[in-house]
């Protein structure tokens, strides 16, 4: 170690974690806004019900998403100038942890009005619905932090920027409708959100290591049939 300063390097590493900060900066920003929402426009049971909700879903799917995270990005980057091998690998990745993730959040989906019951009382059961329809965006969690971890392994922290940025203009749609159509709707319309937004991610996979998004689908189908 010595004591230096290199401006060459500070300048690549910057540019490459300050998009990566504010790709996640803007995340942070939308997973909290729907309290806000629900908080400004609707009653504060209702918030107390959603957040309910959303502390059992954080249980699964925000757990298994750091698990992946943590698990596939060194894997991955060990073998990111290998773009056949990085396409190999990342299929076997994707299809063993999409039949967890379908498992989990499918299965907390069918078990959520008992679970809620059991561990919170009756008082909770609204906030059973609120679950369910969480089930259904956060079960593709997974596979949006996957793809996105082949642009961080590609190094490209600018197109993870563009698609933050992208996904979050067309996220004012679930914003919209819970101003003025109710919870329910908002979350519904966030599920939507989320279907969109695996195909604006997988966008690019396709164009980095030629796995495009039917492909994912036609790999992940199986693990959603058998946890189906």
């Amino acid at each position: 170690p010595a004591w230096e300063f290199s401006l060459k390097s500070f300048q690549e590493l910057f540019g490459f974690g300050s998009k990566l900060l504010l790709a996640n900066l803007l995340d942070t920003f939308y997973r909290n806004v729907f309290n806000v929402i629900i908080g400004k426009f609707h009653t504060v049971e209702e918030l107390g019900q959603y957040t309910r909700a959303e502390q059992f879903n954080q249980i699964f799917s925000s757990n298994l998403l750091a698990v992946v995270q943590k698990v596939s990005y060194p894997l991955l980057c060990s073998i990111q100038d290998n773009d056949e091998r990085l396409k190999a690998v990342y299929q076997r990745i994707i299809k063993s942890t999409m039949l967890v993730a379908f498992f989990c959040m499918l299965g907390l989906a069918a078990i959520a009005k008992p679970l809620i019951l059991i561990l919170v009382g009756t008082k909770w059961l609204p906030a059973v619905i609120y679950l369910q329809i969480l089930c259904f965006a956060g079960m593709l969690y997974p596979i949006h932090a996957l793809n996105l971890n082949i642009l961080i392994v590609k190094g490209r922290s600018d197109l993870f920027l563009r698609l933050e940025i992208l996904k979050k203009i067309i996220s004012l749609i679930p914003i919209y409708l819970g101003v003025f159509y109710g919870i329910e709707l908002m979350l519904w319309g966030g599920v939507l959100i989320s279907f969109a937004a695996y195909f604006l991610n997988s966008f690019y996979t396709e164009k980095l290591i030629n796995y495009s998004a039917w492909s994912q689908i036609k790999d992940i189908s199986t693990s959603f049939l058998v946890s189906s």
